[in-house]
């Protein structure tokens, strides 16, 4: 009688062996997630800075076709009848058939009208190929945020980069270059200026932090307690120079973050000028040509 072989069993993974395995596959997605994670924070950051770049060339290129002068903020209008400023603000809405608006970024002051004409009524956008995505850095993700006083908020705004007010229509040879502290103390005054040692090439814009004012104040100008964002790797934020080139910088934040407060530029006929400046030594909003005036603020030898 023939024998009966029993069938062989073949070889497999005992439950141990998969619940090692299982073990190592989820070791290895926790050791790769954070650098995945890390590797696209920092492609955004250098998206940032590509987007950042181009807007500063805009502006230098639209300072090129006007006798080296710097785009308008966001008091800035020309009256299309008299070819002049008018004496104050233009009413809201503003007429367009009258008033053609001279700031880089198209907004109307701060009345929170201005996101329809952002950024395709400013007056770089000609000189950036009419990008709107340029204005909007990719890491700035906040949707919603509490705005203490102000309640909650959605952070709607197309745009994630804003210019001193001090800039406004200047001549770009008078700009020598910008004035900060790497470190100062919560209790500063601006009667601390020279103290302020570390020097740049002067800003034109920066990368506004999207908690602060630019979520309920949809204005172009960096101003008052405005402060620069640490959104990026390493708590930075972009800046854009004189000279087109754009990067991420820190910046103080405690025991007081560094705003527009602490930031001074430097003229090349001496003159210090406070860049958290909206308003002039006479009361009245900074215009177009505000650097050229003899208005200008300028601080005391302290």
């Amino acid at each position: 009688m023939p024998r009966v072989h029993a069938k062989r069993r073949k070889p497999g993974f005992t439950l141990v062996e998969l619940l090692i395995v299982v073990a190592i596959i989820a070791l290895l997605i926790s050791i790769l997630l954070p650098s995945l994670a890390a590797a696209r924070a920092q492609a955004r950051t250098m998206k940032c800075q590509s987007n950042a770049r181009q807007l500063a060339l805009g502006w230098i290129t639209y300072a090129s076709e006007h006798n080296s002068t710097l785009p308008g903020g966001m008091n800035d209008f020309i009256d299309m009848v008299t070819g002049t400023q008018p004496p104050n603000n233009p009413p809201q809405p503003v007429d367009y058939g009258r008033y053609r608006p001279l700031d880089w970024l198209g907004t109307i002051g701060n009345s929170g009208q201005q996101s329809d004409h952002v950024p395709s009524k400013g007056t770089i956008f000609p000189y950036v190929g009419r990008v709107e995505e340029l204005y909007k850095c990719p890491q700035d993700i906040i949707d919603v945020i509490d705005g203490g006083p102000f309640g909650s908020f959605a952070n709607e705004t197309k745009y994630s980069y804003t210019a001193p007010p001090l800039l406004t229509g200047a001549r770009m040879e008078m700009l020598r270059a910008t004035r900060f502290a790497d470190g100062f103390p919560a209790n500063h005054s601006w009667q601390w200026w020279k103290s302020y040692t570390t020097q740049s090439l002067p800003w034109l814009m920066v990368e506004e932090d999207e908690e602060e004012a630019l979520a309920y104040v949809a204005d172009s100008g960096w101003s008052n307690v405005d402060r620069i964002s640490d959104r990026h790797p390493g708590g930075r934020g972009m800046m854009t120079y004189l000279d087109g080139h754009a990067g991420a910088r820190k910046f103080q934040r405690m025991p007081k973050a560094l705003d527009s407060w602490r930031v001074y530029y430097e003229l090349t006929d001496g003159r210090i000028a406070w860049a958290r400046h909206i308003i002039d030594t006479q009361g009245k909003p900074m215009r177009f040509g505000y650097l050229r005036s003899r208005y200008v603020w300028t601080l005391p030898d302290y």
